[in-house]
C-alpha cells in the first residue's frame, strides 16, 4: 500500500509544491543539477544550455517556480536586455535571437517559464 495522494484529491498549493520538487529548473536553482551559471539576481537565473543551437545559447529563467511567463516578474526581461547586450559585445555576433516558447502547443517542454 502507498501513501499517496491522487492529485485530485490535492489543494493548489500541494500541486505547486509537487510541480516544483520534479522540475528540472528548480532542481538547477536548488543545486541537484549541476549548471554553468553566467548571471544571477534575486530574480533569476542565467545558465549555458548543455546542447547550445549556438554558442552563448543561454536559458534566463525565474527563481520563483512559473510554469507561464506571464506570472514571471518583468524585471526578468531587463535581465534578458542586459545578457543581449553582452552577448553582442562579447561574443562579436552581428544579432542575436530571443526566443519564448509559451505552453505545450508552442514547444514548451518543460513546466518552468523560461526565456532562450
Amino acid at each position: 500500500m502507498t501513501d499517496q495522494i491522487d492529485p485530485k484529491d490535492m489543494s493548489p498549493e500541494q500541486i505547486q509544491e509537487l510541480m516544483k520538487k520534479n522540475c528540472l529548473f528548480c532542481g538547477m536553482l536548488n543545486g541537484q543539477v549541476p549548471v554553468t551559471k553566467v548571471y544571477e539576481d534575486d530574480i533569476c537565473i542565467a545558465i549555458l544550455d548543455i546542447g547550445p543551437a549556438n554558442p552563448g545559447h543561454t536559458l534566463v529563467f525565474p527563481k520563483e517556480h512559473a510554469m507561464s511567463i506571464t506570472e514571471v516578474d518583468p524585471k526578468i526581461f531587463i535581465t534578458v536586455q542586459a545578457l543581449v547586450a553582452a552577448q553582442i559585445k562579447g561574443l562579436g555576433v552581428k544579432g542575436v535571437s530571443v526566443y519564448v516558447a509559451e505552453g505545450e502547443a508552442a514547444g514548451q517542454k518543460l513546466p518552468h517559464a523560461s526565456i532562450h
